[in-house]
Order: structure tokens, then sequence, then C-alpha cells
């Protein structure tokens, strides 16, 4: 388990660039809490629209895939998501597999808002901004924990607890 704070040298308010399938996503300041490999997923009896769950601080959380099109994949997890990053809500923590994860140390991107028009409804995107490598989606973890339809993250680790019993 590795602290975010140590990966950054900083304060918990940096933003991270979580990248999978194609896709990169710019959180929140702050929404960033945890990142730990994938090898440590457990993929018994996973929750609704999840592939598993991960533990960290003494406590299992849930954890989501995500296709390019941020719908959540609930069959075979991608062997090329080796980073899980754990994000916080008000609800609790669930985690986001990832191909790679970057922590920006200074905010130097400037996000515009999507334009109505062009936001599908429900859609967690809310900003864009572009980087050296293309094009950055901003969110924050609390309208991707909806989109992705998490319940409540503080149900779920009792049932995981028993699951791995």
């Amino acid at each position: 388990m590795q602290a975010v704070s140590q990966l950054q040298g900083g304060g918990l308010n940096a933003r991270a660039i979580l990248s999978f399938a194609g896709v990169d996503l710019v959180l929140a300041p702050g929404d960033l809490r945890l990142i730990e490999s994938a090898a440590e997923l457990v993929a018994h009896s996973p929750p609704a629209h999840g592939v598993g769950w991960i533990t960290a601080f003494d406590r299992p959380w849930p954890v989501y895939a995500l296709s390019f099109d941020l719908r959540p994949l609930v069959t075979g997890t991608p062997a090329d998501r080796r980073m899980c990053a754990l994000l916080g809500q008000p609800s609790g923590l669930y985690g986001l597999l990832c191909d790679d994860i970057r922590v920006l140390r200074e905010d130097t991107l400037s996000f515009h808002p999507l334009p109505a028009a062009m936001r599908p409804a429900g859609s967690p995107i809310r900003t864009l901004a572009v980087g050296a490598a293309g094009i950055l989606c901003g969110t924050e973890s609390a309208l991707l924990a909806d989109h992705i339809g998490i319940a409540s993250v503080t149900d779920g680790p009792r049932v995981a607890a028993g699951a791995s019993s």
C-alpha cells in the first residue's frame, strides 16, 4: 500500500490522471486517496458492476474496471490494468483499475467546461483540458461513483469480509 502523500511529496490536494482503455481521466484535487497493485485484487464475490475487492486501511473496498466509454466491465479483468486507484467519496472508498496513474505535482492544466450539448445524460465528464498526450477529461470521484452505479461503499466490506473466509 502506498499513500498518495508519499507518492507526490505533498498534501492530498493534487490532481491525478487515471489512464485506462485509451481514456485519460483527471480527478478533482484530493479525490485519489491511495494507489495499490491490481495483483492485490480479490475477485471472489465481486460487488454489483464490479470486478472484486481490495483491502486498504484494514477494510475491503469494491473495485471496478471501465471501458473506453466509461461503462463497467464486469467480466474479465483487462490484463494491462496493473494499478488500482482508490478514490474517496462521501460513503467511503472504491477502486478503479488503471493502466497508469500519474499524480500532477503542479496544476498547470487549463480546464474548460464541457458544453451541455456535448455531454451525454449521466456522463461524469464535466471539463476538458489539452495535455501533452492529448485530451484530458475532468471528473470527480463522486460523479464517477454515481455513473458506475455504486450504491454505498459502506455496505460492501461486510460482504467481502464474509466472502474471503
